[in-house]
């Protein structure tokens, strides 16, 4: 484990390459003091996959080990949501990155208990959903 030491100019230092793009970080450094990593998050506005794919190909491997950089349009929604609710700004406008969010966070108020209902309290609750399913199908 790492000690939360890096501050936030020397993210900017670090990871100056991304200005070109709307940037966070996000997890484990914005609400730990311990950290393993920074998680950080590209927001690049772009709705093409392959364009965020190229784009994520063109990062990985460019910044020292210690970032784990992710493009937010590839992430799942769940993740996103996470990023949208607990991130702090490194390049870009936060209103504007709000802005943007807004998508998202109507998506995932549309889903969420959809997906909410579909998690266990614990792996016995799973297992024990799995035995009546597969009494079900007989």
């Amino acid at each position: 484990m790492l000690s939360k030491d890096k501050l936030p100019d020397e993210i900017k230092n670090d990871l100056k390459d991304l200005r070109t793009y709307d940037v966070a970080v996000y997890g484990s450094y914005v609400k730990e003091k311990s950290i393993r990593d920074i998680d950080i998050v590209v927001i690049t506005k772009i709705k093409n996959k392959d364009e965020n794919l190229k784009i994520w190909d063109g990062i990985i491997g460019k910044f020292p080990q210690l970032y784990d950089i992710k493009i937010f349009e590839l992430m799942p929604l769940t993740i996103q949501i996470s990023v949208i609710n607990n991130c702090k700004v490194i390049f870009g406008d936060s209103l504007d990155i709000s802005e943007y969010f807004y998508f998202y966070r109507k998506l995932w108020n549309d889903q969420k208990h959809r997906i909410e209902e579909n998690r266990f309290e614990s792996y016995k609750d799973k297992i024990c959903a799995m035995e009546r399913w597969k009494k079900l199908k007989g």
